[in-house]
């Protein structure tokens, strides 16, 4: 009930009004998005030892990151690890050291939601590639050294400096 209210010119209202409102609660509807994944996709010479880390806009449910919606593939296997969670961070450490040379493939997928149950806004996937060149065995007589992910190096061998400098042209 409101009274004593005056119009422009300072002369009270004559009659007396009643206002009512109500307020709902507010509901979250919005979809928590995925904003940074690292390593980035396409990154290269990413360390063995890395895990994985997503950035949401928003605070997740630690219950939502479950092997239905994320992976992290090596060919299309899926490495097993585990999940630590804290606001919208989440870190993804695997149970073993990734393999060298190896391409893997991050999913990322819809069933992901925030603490009032809205799915994130869409899938997503990346790939990167573990760091190489770590020498697997001493250079063969032909100058082949076996490295990790079963590549070869040709051109190598046990010369040192002093014999490289003997063994240069002109």
């Amino acid at each position: 009930m409101v009274s004593g209210i005056r119009n422009l010119n300072g002369q009270m209202l004559e009659t007396t009004t009643r206002m009512s409102f109500k307020t709902e609660d507010y509901v979250d509807r919005i979809p928590p998005r995925l904003l940074l994944v690292t390593p980035q996709d396409n990154a290269s010479g990413v360390t063995t030892d890395s895990s994985i880390e997503l950035t949401f806009s928003e605070p997740i449910l630690s219950e939502s990151l479950s092997a239905e919606n994320f992976s992290l593939l090596d060919a299309n296997q899926s490495v097993p690890g585990l999940f630590n969670t804290s606001g919208s961070d989440a870190i993804f450490k695997p149970s073993a050291a990734l393999d060298h040379f190896r391409e893997y493939r991050i999913q990322i997928g819809t069933g992901i939601t925030d603490l009032s149950g809205n799915f994130l806004d869409g899938s997503s996937e990346t790939s990167f590639e573990t760091l190489g060149n770590v020498v697997i065995s001493p250079a063969d007589p032909e100058g082949m050294i076996l490295i990790s992910g079963g590549r070869f190096m040709m051109g190598a061998d046990s010369q040192t400096d002093s014999d490289a400098e003997a063994n240069e042209g002109p």
